[in-house]
C-alpha cells in the first residue's frame, strides 16, 4: 500500500507506486500538528491531504506516476474519499497496527 510516513517530526511517501491502497501510519509519539501542518486536516481516524502535498513528492516527476495518481484519486473521488477542494481522505493508523 502506498502511505505516508509519519515520525520523527518528518513524512514521506513510501510505496508510492501501490496505488491499490493510501494510508497515513503515525508513530506513537507523533503529533498532530506536524500532520495538520504540512498535510491538511484531521476528520477523527483519517485526514484530508492537499493534492499538492502529493504531487510534491519525488515520485511526481514521472509523468506516469502522475496518470496514475489520478487514476487512484478519481476512484476516491468515486467513493466519496476526495472534497471540493481536491483533497484525499486519508485513513490514519498507529505504527503498531500497521505491522
Amino acid at each position: 500500500a502506498m502511505f505516508i510516513s509519519a515520525s520523527n517530526e518528518r513524512l514521506e511517501l513510501r510505496d508510492a507506486h501501490n496505488f491499490k491502497e493510501l494510508k497515513l501510519v503515525r508513530a506513537p509519539a507523533h503529533a498532530d500538528t506536524v500532520i495538520t501542518g504540512q498535510l491538511g486536516r484531521l476528520d477523527g481516524d483519517h485526514v484530508w491531504v492537499d493534492e499538492h502535498w502529493f504531487l510534491a513528492q519525488p515520485p511526481a516527476a514521472n509523468e506516469e506516476w502522475i496518470k496514475a495518481f489520478h487514476a487512484m484519486k478519481d476512484y476516491a473521488r468515486g467513493k466519496g474519499w476526495v472534497d471540493g477542494a481536491g483533497a484525499i481522505r486519508v485513513h490514519i493508523e498507529s505504527e503498531q497496527d500497521a505491522h
